[in-house]
């Protein structure tokens, strides 16, 4: 936990944050000052999200969009059309509250859930991805855990799982998080919270970094000739 001033609660770090930093906590320090911004695609699965069992017109749905974020490119139309069709003859339970501000004050964890619902699992997370074959992805089993310990406000007794709902698959898969996990979770808490501090991490060995936004300014690989040949990663 980050240590507060006198009188003060402590700093509470988004359940985002600690999913990110889960992948590569090198990249989470890189960008500490930097805005973080939604992809288009998560503005776009949020909006068809609101219209789920409901009748959805494309239309409707792409000018919401175009209101929330004025300058999402006309090129995501086609994600749009790809999450509606997606749906289409699948059954929806109606949720009983949608966005819910989540924290837990122990852990200094906070966040926001997509939908509550009246049956089990209760707690329905969005994810703008598409759905692995089997199950759900590992990062998302990590979210599952980080937003069951941040509502244990709501109701500590109750929440144990969660459902997944991928949107642009159409598929929604309940996921129980298991030690692993959790333990994954407190990691990646740690993690952050060192961050918060200004202390620098290491990248993990599986770090995506072809793909890294930050892969030209990372000093993960050695500088040195020493260093290339005894430090590891």
């Amino acid at each position: 936990m980050i240590s507060p001033a006198s009188g003060e609660e402590p700093q509470c770090i988004p359940v985002s944050m600690i999913v990110r930093s889960s992948v590569c906590p090198l990249r989470v320090y890189l960008e500490r000052h930097e805005p973080i911004e939604e992809p288009y695609a998560y503005t776009i699965a949020k909006q068809v999200g609101y219209h789920l069992g409901s009748e959805r017109d494309t239309e409707m749905i792409w000018d919401e969009i175009r209101v929330v974020r004025p300058e999402i490119p006309d090129t995501m139309r086609s994600y749009l059309n790809d999450c509606i069709t997606a749906w289409n003859g699948i059954s929806w339970e109606i949720p009983r509250a949608t966005d819910i501000s989540v924290k837990n004050v122990k852990y200094a964890i906070t966040g926001r859930i997509d939908w509550l619902f009246d049956t089990e699992p209760e707690i329905g997370i969005l994810r703008a991805t598409r759905a692995p074959t089997y199950g759900v992805w590992r990062q998302d089993r990590i979210r599952a855990a980080a937003y069951l310990l941040a509502s244990e406000g709501i109701n500590a007794e109750l929440f144990n799982s969660a459902r997944i709902v991928y949107l642009p698959s159409g598929i929604v898969r309940p996921v129980v998080p298991g030690v692993s996990d959790r333990r994954s979770l407190f990691s990646s808490l740690r993690q952050v919270e060192a961050i918060y501090r200004g202390e620098m991490p290491k990248a993990p060995p599986n770090a995506p970094c072809d793909r890294c936004p930050k892969k030209e300014v990372c000093r993960r690989e050695p500088t040195t000739l020493f260093d290339r040949f005894f430090r590891r990663s």
